[in-house]
């Protein structure tokens, strides 16, 4: 039989010796009876009752006052006269250290009657901007879910009628909002919903109705063509009561977007990679909301609801994993690789680097710096200036001309400005420099007219691109043009601030602008646009346009990375090769496999391959012949070794002297033909080192 030993209970705590073998566990079993509404049963027990313990604590209470220490009985469930008000005061004083206080009272005694009428009462007087914010901090703070219940549901109903549901009420917003808690602990997010309507009003309200909606939501889809159908964008305003439920939303709003790509596309690496970006989403969600703490753990009255949902989702993904991107390809593929004229639209990838430094060069509109792109052949600058106006904005207009156009010209310096000012007229709408004016006088008439453009263009800035400028160059040279040519585009760049070129060409620009001979070029900054990395070549390759249907294997994407060094025309060369192979194979109903792997890359390097890339390949070897000599002789003494030869080897093996192999090496450097790893020379692209191979060996069969 328990002991009546008494327990004192004071403003800062529960203190007192604990007395009497079993108390906490009648306790806690009568706690648990009267919230699940059948106390009258149990009070017909006389041992239960204690009415000697009962009266102690009773009297000692009335004489010491509400404002003194409480001293209760463990043993007794019978309501103590005074407590209430005592745990009223307490609460009302400072909410935080009263309900701490409750929870302790409740672990030492039977007196929850008291405990939830005292709550019950500083609710229906608190601020309602208190209200929601308060009942929150009750329930992520108890240990016992029936403080929160008998808020809303009344105490006297569930200790009168042999029942164990009881009707949660909403007439009142401690009421409601009491429910909407406890709804959602007890993964009912729709009887949530319906509470937190009550009490949209206060602070928070709007917040908890939203995130009970969403919840409910979410907890109702169970399969994929359900999740990817979701579409969530009522997220509430800042700052938020639960800011982290708000972060796991937007996690679960990303794996709803991954889960639409996994049902409705069709490129099988976009698919797969969703697919594995949602499943970890989701874990992490899960690992998260599993350990006993965690900063980043959303609050533990909707914690069960939010791993619930994320293991039903989880398992969803799971389910089809081994079927994503299985796609029934019965026609040839529309060709998605371009080898010819440079890419536009989804085919450009990577550059970022490059559009972001144009970007901030000329983003105002008013200051437009003058740049020099250069680069190696086949690099993709022409693809930049194609691209680069989707980027700019609308303070900056840019107009492109290709000065390989201009053909064999008759009619010198004015030819050239009839090709840039027609390229001008077009792209801003507005009449070109009348030829005849242009062939008498041509520096004037292309001044008069640039200004005229610039009028046109108020609030806007000008950027006149010329791609290919070593033509500029080449005119130059033939005595087609003056040489004094290059001095009146400088004089031009000074007629306001809001003009200016960029140029872009070969390596010789950016020599040209270290020359102090050439002071045109001294108020140009020169940007280089070199290889691909490795992610913009497996982007160009896997994901073409959002409609491709094969998939790489991610070994294939490697290996071909390996093979160009992100070389952007062979990159686009292979792709096109890869995809007229597959639809050959589908010609000849063989039934090719929708992934490309290892063994088809092998299949299309081969002597077609090589002719295709003849134009670029002839490109680097004939540029390797210019300028600085010794680049060819170095080059056929690299073809052998993949592994590379040193300085000393490269010494033994070409007839050349120290100075004339080291300007040879900076010059294949710096056009990007070879590299220097671990104090040894390699050819940076494999397949250019392979057709080497190959014309040095008809070379030599030739001389033969």
């Amino acid at each position: 039989t328990p002991t009546a030993t008494p327990v004192v209970v004071g403003g800062g705590g529960v203190a007192g010796v604990v007395a009497g073998g079993v108390a906490g566990g009648v306790a806690r079993g009568v706690a648990g009876v009267v919230a699940f509404g059948v106390a009258v049963g149990v009070a017909l027990s006389f041992s239960m009752i204690r009415p000697e313990s009962w009266l102690l604590g009773s009297l000692t209470n009335y004489l010491l006052g509400k404002k003194q220490a409480i001293i209760l009985s463990r043993v007794t469930y019978l309501p103590l006269p005074f407590l209430t008000n005592s745990l009223s005061f307490w609460l009302i004083k400072d909410w935080e250290s009263g309900l701490n206080n409750l929870n302790q009272l409740l672990s030492y005694s039977l007196q929850f009657i008291p405990v939830i009428n005292a709550i019950n009462q500083v609710l229906q007087i608190m601020p309602s901007k208190q209200l929601i914010y308060r009942v929150s901090q009750l329930a992520e703070n108890t240990t016992n879910w029936d403080l929160v219940k008998f808020c809303s549901v009344s105490l006297n109903n569930a200790m009168t009628f042999d029942s164990t549901e009881f009707e949660f009420r909403l007439d009142t917003f401690p009421r409601a909002v009491a429910a909407g808690f406890w709804y959602l602990h007890n993964e009912k997010p729709l009887k949530a919903k319906e509470a937190f309507r009550e009490v949209r009003s206060l602070l928070y309200g709007e917040e908890m109705y939203v995130l009970a909606d969403i919840i409910s939501q979410f907890y109702l889809t169970e399969d994929i063509p359900t999740i990817a159908s979701l579409y969530i964008d009522n997220f509430p305003d800042e700052p938020y009561l639960r800011p982290t439920t708000w972060d796991t939303i937007k996690v679960f709003c990303n794996v709803i977007e991954d889960v639409k790509i996994i049902d409705q596309g069709t490129n099988r690496l976009a698919r797969s990679s969703a697919l594995n970006r949602a499943i970890g989403e989701l874990q992490s969600i899960i690992n998260i909301n599993s350990q006993n703490s965690h900063p980043q753990q959303v609050p533990k009255t909707e914690r069960s609801l939010i791993l619930e949902i994320a293991e039903i989702w989880q398992t969803a993904l799971q389910n089809i994993a081994k079927d994503v991107g299985e796609i029934v390809i019965t026609e040839p593929i529309p060709m998605p690789y371009v080898i010819g004229p440079p890419v536009e639209g989804q085919l450009f990838a990577g550059r970022e680097d490059i559009l972001r430094e144009l970007q901030q060069l000329w983003a105002s509109g008013q200051t437009m710096q003058s740049v020099v792109l250069y680069g190696h052949r086949r690099m993709g600058k022409t693809s930049i200036l194609k691209n680069i106006n989707h980027k700019l904005g609308k303070n900056v207009r840019l107009v492109y001309t290709n000065l390989q156009g201009l053909g064999d010209i008759q009619n010198g310096m004015s030819e050239v400005l009839m090709a840039i000012g027609s390229d001008i007229a077009k792209t801003l709408k507005i009449e070109p420099p009348k030829t005849e004016d242009l062939l008498t006088f041509p520096e004037i008439t292309f001044k008069n007219f640039l200004e005229d453009a610039l009028t046109s263009l108020p609030n806007q800035g000008l950027m006149i691109a010329l791609d290919e400028f070593e033509v500029l160059e080449e005119l130059v040279n033939e005595g087609k043009i003056k040489e004094s040519f290059t001095g009146v585009l400088r004089s031009w760049t000074n007629l306001s601030s809001r003009l200016g070129f960029i140029f872009a060409g070969l390596h010789t620009l950016e020599e040209k602008i270290g020359d102090y001979d050439q002071p045109f070029f001294a108020s140009f900054i020169p940007l280089r646009v070199s290889f691909l990395d490795q992610d913009s070549t497996g982007h160009i390759l896997a994901e073409p346009n959002e409609d491709f249907p094969l998939n790489y294997a991610i070994e294939v994407l490697e290996k071909i990375h390996q093979l160009t060094s992100g070389q952007p025309f062979l990159v686009q060369l292979i792709g096109f090769q890869l995809v007229s192979r597959y639809n050959k194979q589908l010609q000849q109903q063989s039934s090719p496999k929708n992934t490309i792997r290892l063994g088809d890359l092998e299949a299309i390097i081969n002597k077609q391959f090589f002719q295709r890339g003849n134009y670029y390949f002839q490109g680097v070897w004939k540029q390797a012949a210019e300028d600085v000599g010794g680049q060819q002789e170095i080059l056929e003494q690299l073809t052998p070794h993949r592994e590379g030869l040193t300085e000393t080897e490269l010494l033994n093996l070409t007839q050349l002297n120290q100075p004339e192999l080291m300007a040879a090496i900076d010059a294949l450097k710096r056009h990007d033909v070879i590299q220097e790893i671990d104090e040894k020379y390699t050819i940076i692209v494999e397949l250019f080192r392979q057709w080497l191979e190959i014309k040095l060996e008809k070379n030599n069969i030739n001389k033969i």
